[in-house]
């Protein structure tokens, strides 16, 4: 069974929302004539990483529709917005134009023509490629999304200089999680779970998060990145419920990044977290869940923001050191990743010792993978 197939059964809440192809068998075993030269080994599909890539294709070459010789099932074509991101579009409908008894030389089950809409996203994304880009007069919303895009970009990039993929990501992440509020009572299928509703609205869900910060790194860098379909753990009523995010691939290391995590529910306005900026498998799997082997593997460096930044550190006394000199530097907001120490929230009196500027100090503490992110927000008497 492949990665795509066993997505199927994984993540069946999250994608059905996502999925709406419907089901035509009206032109059923047709001639080897019309067909033409039929399937080989060359052009049949062996399974549904390969039938997902050439809907993708499709969809981004701009195509109505494509015809395929596959080897996967038609449960499996009826069900492909399981295995897919909608960020191009969907699969809107399938014909079944001629079926085989698995042919002996290509393992070919059946000929299959699949019918393909684009999403808002691919619009706005070729307009802004090229600005003499022909937009359908229907496409009002993608002219909106186009507007927004633009406008994020000159906010996010303009005026920086931003060279590194690390920081460009970080840069978009950011920005994302501090003008853009996660809409708790919003329904799954609220169309504001889109890029458009990130970007127009300033509000959506994690679908939103994911597509608006491709969207972004398409338009705006170099960045390679695509968008993870599964599960997170709702910790308050201890289920798993649908969930995306991104894979991105950074100066040549893929990493997850969550930017709907980063952006907790009641954290303070304007300020961004990291718990989920640059992330592993091994940690992700803490409270993710994905069919993994769907997606490039993120095996090199966990919390890479934190060791990036220098804030990632080891020991209590590493610990108290590095609060000590960002205090002294009268930094309003600290973010840490701090491992092999025991923190509670009253272990922090050394801050007042060690620095009698330190008016007064809020924090606190996230578990995440075994690590503890720490934020702390000192005020002070004053600030050089």
């Amino acid at each position: 069974m492949s990665g795509r197939v066993a997505a199927l059964v994984f993540f069946l809440v999250l994608c059905l929302a996502m999925s709406g192809l419907a089901g035509c068998k009206s032109i059923q075993n047709i001639s080897e004539k019309l067909i033409g030269e039929g399937p080989t080994k060359e052009n049949t599909l062996k399974d549904m990483n390969a039938v997902v890539d050439a809907v993708n294709e499709g969809l981004q070459d701009g195509k109505e529709e494509i015809t395929l010789f596959v080897a996967v099932t038609e449960e499996e074509i009826s069900a492909i917005g399981t295995y897919m991101s909608p960020f191009w579009g969907k699969a809107a409908r399938y014909s079944i134009l001629s079926t085989y008894d698995e042919d002996e030389k290509s393992g070919a089950k059946m000929k299959v023509r699949i019918e393909l809409e684009q999403s808002v996203n691919y619009y706005a994304y070729q307009a802004y490629l090229d600005p003499e880009y022909p937009m359908p007069a229907e496409q009002t919303q993608a002219t909106e999304l186009l507007a927004a895009l633009k406008e994020a970009i000159t906010e996010i990039y303009s005026g920086q200089d931003i060279s590194s993929e690390f920081d460009q990501v970080l840069a978009a992440h950011d920005w994302l999680v501090k003008n853009v509020s996660y809409g708790e009572d919003l329904p799954s299928d609220s169309p504001l779970n889109s890029a458009a509703g990130a970007l127009i609205d300033r509000v959506t869900m994690c679908q939103g998060y994911s597509e608006a910060l491709q969207l972004i790194l398409l338009c705006a860098t170099d960045v390679q990145t695509d968008i993870v379909v599964g599960n997170a753990m709702d910790r308050e009523n201890n289920q798993w419920v649908g969930h995306a995010w991104n894979i991105i691939n950074i100066d040549g290391t893929w990493m997850h990044v969550d930017a709907t995590f980063d952006d907790p529910l009641g954290s303070p306005e304007g300020l961004a977290s990291h718990y989920y900026f640059g992330q592993t498998d091994e940690v992700m799997r803490s409270n993710h869940e994905w069919a993994e082997g769907y997606w490039p593997s993120a095996t090199e460096t966990d919390f890479a923001f934190y060791r990036r930044a220098g804030l990632y550190v080891d020991g209590r006394s590493a610990f108290e050191l590095t609060v000590d000199s960002l205090t002294e530097q009268c930094v309003t907001h600290i973010e840490l990743a701090v491992i092999n120490t025991e923190l509670t929230e009253d272990r922090f009196q050394f801050v007042y010792t060690d620095n009698p500027n330190v008016e007064t100090l809020t924090r606190s503490l996230t578990d995440v993978a075994g690590t503890t992110i720490v934020n702390i927000t000192p005020t002070y008497t004053y600030y050089y």
